[in-house]
């Protein structure tokens, strides 16, 4: 991995650090203090040490096009929509060899949520990942580099 992307990809996780790290913050007299204990060593190790491999080892957990999400309001509208087409056999028949309803698209598109929630959504499971990748990063690599040397000590 080179320096660039390597940088890119800790720069991708600040917010995740911060919030992180937020819980361990100490209000003392003197102000706000980060306390060095077990718990920021280990977010610090993994998130320098091990995030940046684990988000690329992970890609495919960002995904940006995500066939999954639908909303049950398109489902049920395609659902109805399929069933329709298979049902009722007593509609005309468009040119094309189409069954049609005259009724259904007096509209652009179908009014549902997800044009605005799904930009939503994959940003928080974005974050979500993050979390886990960065609390369980060291134990990610270890486990990795145990495959590894297992692998090749089998060959």
């Amino acid at each position: 991995m080179r320096l660039r992307q390597y940088i890119w990809n800790l720069a991708k996780s600040v917010v995740i650090m911060a919030l992180l790290l937020t819980w361990n913050l100490r209000h003392t007299a003197q102000g706000w203090q980060l306390p060095l204990g077990p718990f920021t060593i280990w977010v610090f190790v993994s998130w320098l040490v091990g995030y940046p491999w684990l988000r690329q080892w992970y890609a495919n957990l960002y995904s940006k096009d995500d066939e999954r999400m639908e909303s049950y309001k398109n489902r049920a509208l395609a659902f109805h929509e399929r069933d329709l087409a298979q049902h009722h056999t007593a509609r005309k028949w468009t040119p094309s060899g189409l069954q049609a309803n005259p009724w259904l698209y007096m509209s652009g598109n179908t009014q549902t949520t997800d044009d605005i929630l799904n930009p939503l959504y994959v940003f928080c499971e974005h974050l979500w990942v993050t979390f886990i990748l960065l609390l369980l990063g060291p134990i990610l690599l270890a486990g990795h580099w145990a495959k590894r040397a297992w692998l090749r000590w089998r060959h």
